[in-house]
């Protein structure tokens, strides 16, 4: 588990092929979990 959260979560590596951007996709299995992690995460 990633040590700021309290469930589990998933994290996915994307490749549209449409455009061909690269992005990634997080799952969570819970909502104060994902508050949490919008308040944290700084996008490069």
């Amino acid at each position: 588990m990633y040590p700021h959260c309290n469930a589990h979560w998933s994290l996915f590596a994307a490749h549209r092929l449409a455009d061909r951007k690269m992005g990634q996709l997080v799952t969570f299995e819970l909502e104060q979990d994902i508050a949490r992690f919008q308040q944290q995460f700084t996008p490069d």
